[in-house]
């Protein structure tokens, strides 16, 4: 296999959040990706000590995805030499031009979003988003620290909204761009950076039942409504806004948390005023009565769990180091394996539930809630590629006696 067929076998349209997290913390904010091939070579010689052929791969395409042509050509050596031992020579050259996407509008890459609202590093697609940790303290340690501040945490799914006169996007956490999730959301959204200006809100989107009971994906919130008896109420799409990261022509990635979160609330007040179903604002728990408090209702609530982060922190992708933005959870999380997947007489469902096992291959039962359907059908691909060995991550409220996982369901895919 020459070095053209090697890419064009090799390449993904597909960049995982965690690969996503490093081009954010790693090359964009050196601009490394600016540097071409040079730009590979210094990360691989930061970084790469022991890095294996998966993970040089997934970086190449990242770099496609991101338009970075040149910094492209440097990982897909690096990993064309780690699978066949062979060094991509003369035939590197003008040759693979002709491969290799240069520039986000090519090949099997999601399209490139130019909007000049906002500033290059901040352009729908592009964002890295901050993830919290889970906590290395007890949570009384968060609620008596002053530094602290505490939110809700929604089980919804991540969603960075940008918003401006004319258009919004909608970004996931895995940087992809999804369909608009409600037409008043959109035009609450469009009304207010009419009358604002354009912004970025960070939150969270579930979806309402006709009974107040909230869920990750629209579906389930449909299959509620037709268990409480009222089949003809579609579900309603609602998002919690944790934080503002860019307003009024300003770059609020380097101010404070605090910060963030009071321009969020801002902006949240004006939308929740044109939409007031459609939008929630969470509140931050400062002091230790508040963040007491906070507990106590989320508990009561049966909530997955809390927020909490130093006030003063600067926004960081991925998840950032030393305790400054963290969850407690009152649900148990872990990973595991996809065993089988089980039929389904449902349309437009490649599947009814997953067996899994944990890491050491026990069975832990079934799960059949937690994904969307482009999750469905991209669980079910990875399985067909690779079956028993899709690693994913469940949330559950503990096991049975017997050992199977109690009340669980998908909560994405884990690293491999």
């Amino acid at each position: 296999m020459n070095f053209s067929d090697y890419i064009t076998s090799k390449r993904s349209p597909r960049v995982s959040a965690d690969i996503a997290e490093r081009w954010q913390k790693r090359i964009a904010s050196r601009g490394l990706h600016l540097q071409g091939e040079a730009g590979a070579i210094q990360y691989l010689r930061d970084y790469g000590k022991g890095i294996g052929a998966p993970k040089v791969i997934a970086l190449a395409n990242a770099a496609e995805q991101n338009g970075a042509a040149g910094m492209a050509v440097g990982f897909w050596k690096k990993a064309f030499e780690l699978e066949t031992g062979q060094v991509a020579g003369s035939e590197a050259g003008s040759s693979v031009a002709s491969v290799v996407v240069a520039g986000p509008h090519g090949g099997n890459s999601q399209p490139g979003v130019a909007c000049l609202s906002f500033p290059p590093h901040l352009q729908p697609g592009t964002l890295a988003t901050m993830q919290p940790d889970d906590a290395k303290q007890d949570r009384s340690f968060y609620i008596k620290n002053p530094r602290y501040w505490g939110q809700p945490k929604r089980d919804g799914i991540k969603l960075v909204i940008f918003a401006s006169h004319d258009k919004c996007w909608y970004q996931s956490r895995s940087l992809k761009l999804r369909d608009i999730p409600d037409l008043h959301l959109d035009a609450a959204c469009k009304a207010v950076a009419q009358r604002d200006g354009a912004f970025i809100l960070e939150g969270e989107l579930y979806y309402v039942d006709v009974l107040g009971g909230e869920h990750r994906t629209s579906a389930q919130a449909a299959t509620a409504n037709i268990a409480a008896g009222r089949p003809l109420i579609g579900p309603r799409a609602r998002y919690a806004i944790f934080s503002c990261l860019f307003s009024k022509d300003t770059d609020l990635a380097n101010a404070t948390q605090a910060e963030r979160v009071y321009e969020g609330l801002r902006i949240a007040s004006m939308l929740t005023d044109a939409r007031s179903d459609l939008f929630e604002p969470l509140l931050p728990a400062k002091t230790e009565e508040e963040k007491t408090a906070l507990v106590e209702r989320q508990r009561s609530e049966e909530r997955e769990g809390e927020v909490w982060f130093d006030a003063q922190m600067p926004y960081q992708a991925g998840k950032p180091a030393g305790d400054l933005y963290v969850r407690t959870k009152y649900l148990t999380e872990f990973d595991a394996y996809v065993l089988r997947l089980t039929k389904t007489t449902a349309q437009g469902r490649p599947f009814g539930a997953l067996a899994i096992t944990d890491l050491k291959r026990k069975p832990l039962g079934e799960i059949g809630t937690g994904f969307t359907q482009a999750e469905m059908q991209e669980i079910a691909a990875r399985h067909a590629e690779n079956p028993g060995k899709v690693k994913v991550k469940i949330v559950s409220q503990g096991f049975t006696e017997s050992g199977a996982v109690w009340h669980g369901r998908f909560n994405g895919f884990a690293e491999e």
